[in-house]
C-alpha cells in the first residue's frame, strides 16, 4: 500500500530534508502524499509515501503515532483487522480511524510480538517504542512486502521499501557487489531469497524475520519468527479438496476488504483464472461484507498476437464462463524502447523478463481507477507447477522404485512443454532414468551413493530442456545459491531440510530462496511503480500451512500439476483451462521483440562503448554474437532471455 524509510543516525542528528528526500525517491509507491518525522531527539527518523486504501481520510496518514509511546511507518494490509480491531474494543481499548494500522498499534501495545502470529496479512514495518527506546523492524511470513536495510556501523542503519531509494541517502554511494550481480546474471533467482542484493552493502530483511534493537546498544541481527509448520495431515482427497475451496475462499474474501476497487490481473492460466472465478463466485452468492464493494470488479489481460507467449483464448475462456469483465491490453510499441529503459532503471535489479510487460497490466489498472490487484501468485511453488518440481518428484520414484508413479510423473512433465518438445523431452528422461536405474541396482540403496544417485538425477531431470546452456559470456560466474546460503546466511535460524523428502524438499527451497522471494519482488515493483497494489489469496498462511501439510501425491499426479486445486475449483472454471497442462507463465515473447522491434536497438547498445568496456561480461563477444542473430532474425527464446539479463544490467549501470 505504500513506501516506507527510515534512518537511525549513530552519531549525529539529522535534518528533516534528509529523510524527505530519500523517502520520496519512493513516490511512485505513494503517491496519494508523504509524510516524515524526526524521533529520539533528532536521532531517528521515519518517512511515510502514502497509497490510500483504507481509511482514505487524513487520519490515515503515517508515519502513525498511537498513545504518546509507539510510532509506525508500515507497508502492506492486515487483512483480518476488523476481527482484530473488535477484540481490542472488547478488552477497552478505543480506535481514532478506520484503518488497520491502528489496529498493528493497538495489537502490539497489548499482545507484544506474540500479535504478528495473530495477524493474517502482509507487511513491512518499522515501529518505534519512546518508552523502552526499541526500533522494530519486522517482515510478514513469506515477504510479500519488501524491507532493505542499510547498516554501517558506528555511522548509520537506514532502510527502504526498495534498494532505489539507497541512491538518495546522504553520504552514501550505491554502487554494485561483482559477485552477487554476476550470480543474478547468471540466473536472476539466485539472490533475492539469501537476504542479499546486487548492491554493496544492502541487504534485505528476510521473509518471517525481524530486528529489534535498543537505540543506546545497537546490534542488527535477523531473527526467524516463522516457519511453515511440520506436519502431515491425515486427511482424504475429497476431504483435501473440500478444504483446499474453503480456505481459498476465505482468503479472497478477507482480501477484498478495501475502501477503493478492486481488479485482477488475469493471464488464462489456471491460477490467475482461479482467483477470477472465485471473484464472481463470491459475487454470484451476494454476499454482505464490510468494507467490500463487488460491483466494480475487472480483470485486466496482457495480450501477445502472434506469439507462444499469448494466452487470449485461455483468458477470454475464463471471462466468458464466469460472465464476467475484462480489459484486454496489447503493447504500445511506438515507446517500447523508452518504457523498457524507465521500467528497469526504476526497477533497479535484475529479472528474467523486462519489468515493464507485468507493470502495462498495473498501469492500465491504474489508469482505470483500481488501486488494488487480487493476484494468482504463489501456487506454483507450492503444487509442483514448475517443471523441475515435477523432475524432484520423478526423482523421488525413481529412488523409491515406484514404477507406476515414475511413469505418470513422467507423462505429467512431458505435457508441460509445447507439443513440438514432447517427444525429445520423453525421450531424454527415459534414457536418464534407465541409466540411473542400472546405477542404483549395482549400488547400496543406503548413504553416501544413494545420496549422491539422487543429486546426479537432480541435475538431469530439471525445470530447462537439453539445449539450454548458461550465460556463457560473464567474466564471473558469481556465487551460487547455495554458497550465499551455506556461507553467509543472514537469518539466526536456517530451515531444518532434513524433515521432507527429496521432492518436497524443493518445495520448501523454491518457497524460502529462490521463485517465491523472487516473484514477490518481482511483482511488487512492477505493480508499485504505478501505485497498485497487489493481494495474493494463495500466500494466505492458512492455506499455505495446509498445503504444505498434504502428501506429494494430492499436489501432482494422475497426469497433472496443483491436483487438488484443479479439482476443488472443477465446478468454477471451464474445462480447457482448469485441466490445462502447458506451461508458459507471464513474460514478454522476449525472442519475437528481439527479432524484430528490438533488433535496432540491440545493435546499438552492444556497439556502444558502454557496453563494451564493462567488465562484467565479454562485450566483443557478445557484440558479434547479437549481430549475427539480428541481422538474420534467428533468436531463439532460451537465447533472448539470457542476453535480456545482460541487458538488464546493462540499463540499470548505465
Amino acid at each position: 500500500m505504500c513506501g516506507i524509510a527510515g534512518i537511525l543516525n549513530l552519531n549525529a542528528t539529522l535534518e528533516y530534508d534528509v529523510i524527505k528526500r530519500f523517502t520520496d525517491s519512493m513516490k511512485h509507491r505513494g503517491p496519494d502524499g508523504g509524510d516524515y518525522i524526526l524521533l529520539n531527539q533528532n536521532k531517528l527518523a521515519f518517512g511515510h509515501r502514502r497509497l490510500s486504501i483504507l481509511d482514505l481520510t487524513d487520519a490515515g496518514k503515517q508515519p502513525m503515532q498511537w498513545s504518546n509511546r509507539y510510532t509506525i511507518t508500515y507497508n502492506g494490509e492486515i487483512y483480518n483487522f476488523i476481527e482484530l480491531r473488535k477484540e481490542l474494543e472488547i478488552e477497552g481499548i478505543k480506535f481514532y480511524t478506520q484503518t488497520d494500522t491502528e489496529v498493528i498499534l493497538a495489537a502490539y501495545h497489548q499482545w507484544g510480538f506474540n500479535c504478528f502470529n495473530k495477524f493474517n496479512g502482509m507487511w513491512a514495518l518499522a515501529l518505534y517504542d519512546a518508552k523502552t527506546n526499541n526500533l522494530l523492524l519486522c517482515r510478514d511470513r513469506f515477504g510479500v512486502k519488501p524491507l532493505y536495510y542499510l547498516y554501517q556501523q558506528g555511522k548509520q542503519l537506514a532502510f527502504a521499501s526498495e534498494t532505489l531509494a539507497f541512491k538518495y541517502l546522504e553520504n552514501f554511494r550505491l554502487t554494485h557487489d561483482v559477485n552477487h550481480i554476476s550470480a543474478s546474471l547468471n540466473n536472476p533467482v539466485n539472490i533475492e531469497g539469501t537476504g542479499y542484493t546486487i548492491w554493496e552493502g544492502v541487504k534485505q530483511l528476510l521473509p518471517g524475520h525481524y530486528i529489534q534493537l535498543n537505540l543506546n546498544a545497537v546490534k542488527v541481527e535477523q531473527k526467524r519468527w516463522f516457519e511453515i509448520p511440520k506436519i502431515q495431515l491425515s486427511i482424504t482427497y475429497a476431504e483435501a479438496q473440500e478444504e483446499f475451496f474453503s480456505l481459498l475462499s476465505n482468503a479472497v474474501k478477507l482480501r477484498l476488504r478495501s475502501d477503493v476497487p478492486v481488479a485482477t490481473a488475469l493471464s488464462g492460466g489456471l491460477d490467475s483464472s482461479s482467483v477470477y472465478a472465485m471473484l464472481y463466485h463470491l459475487k454470484k452468492l451476494n454476499l454482505s461484507s464490510e468494507r467490500v464493494d463487488f460491483n466494480k470488479i475487472k480483470g485486466f489481460v496482457a495480450t501477445f498476437d502472434g506469439t507462444i507467449q499469448d494466452e487470449t483464448e485461455y483468458a477470454k475462456a475464463v471471462v466468458e464462463h464466469c460472465k464476467g469483465e475484462a480489459e484486454f491490453l496489447k503493447t504500445d510499441f511506438t515507446s517500447i524502447i523508452s518504457t523498457i529503459e524507465s521500467s528497469t532503471r526504476l526497477f533497479n535489479d535484475i529479472t528474467a523478463t523486462p519489468i515493464s510487460v507485468l507493470g502495462d497490466v498495473y498501469k492500465s489498472m491504474r489508469q482505470h481507477n483500481y488501486l488494488v490487484s487480487l493476484d494468482g501468485h504463489g501456487v506454483d511453488e507450492m503444487l509442483y507447477g514448475y517443471r523441475s518440481l515435477v523432475g524432484m518428484a520423478i526423482t523421488e520414484s525413481i529412488v523409491a522404485m515406484d514404477k507406476d508413479q515414475e511413469k505418470d510423473l513422467t507423462n505429467t512433465f512431458v505435457s508441460m512443454f509445447h507439443a513440438n518438445l514432447q517427444i525429445e523431452e520423453s525421450n531424454r528422461i527415459a534414457i536418464k532414468s534407465q541409466n540411473f536405474k542400472t546405477l542404483l541396482a549395482i549400488n547400496s540403496p543406503f548413504g553416501k551413493v544413494k545420496y549422491k544417485l539422487k543429486q546426479k538425477i537432480k541435475s538431469a531431470i530439471g525445470s530447462k530442456p537439453h539445449y539450454y546452456s548458461p550465460v556463457k559470456f560473464l567474466s564471473n560466474q558469481g556465487v551460487s545459491l547455495n554458497e550465499l546460503k551455506n556461507s553467509k546466511d543472514l537469518s539466526n535460524k536456517p530451515i531444518d531440510l532434513s524433515y521432507y523428502n527429496t521432492a518436497e524438499r524443493e518445495l520448501v527451497i523454491d518457497f524460502y530462496y529462490r521463485n517465491i522471494p523472487y516473484n514477490m519482488r518481482d511483482f511488487d515493483r512492477a505493480a508499485m511503480q504505478h501505485g497498485v497494489e497487489i493481494r495474493m489469496p494463495f500466500m494466505d498462511y492458512n492455506l499455505v500451512n495446509f498445503v504444505f501439510s498434504l502428501p506429494m501425491h494430492y499436489k501432482v499426479g494422475h497426469g497433472f500439476t496443483k491436483r487438488v486445486m484443479r479439482d476443488a475449483m472443477k465446478n468454477l472454471l471451464p474445462e480447457k483451462v482448469r485441466l490445462r497442462k502447458l506451461k508458459i507463465g507471464m513474460g514478454a515473447p522476449i525472442h519475437d521483440w528481439f527479432n524484430q522491434q528490438l533488433s535496432q536497438y540491440l545493435l546499438d547498445t552492444v556497439h556502444s562503448q558502454k557496453f563494451l568496456q564493462n567488465n562484467l561480461w565479454e562485450g566483443a563477444k557478445l557484440r558479434d554474437m547479437v549481430e549475427k542473430r539480428c541481422f538474420a532474425k534467428s533468436w531463439e527464446l532460451h537465447e533472448a532471455q539470457q542476453f535480456w539479463n545482460i541487458l538488464n544490467a546493462h540499463i540499470i549501470l548505465t
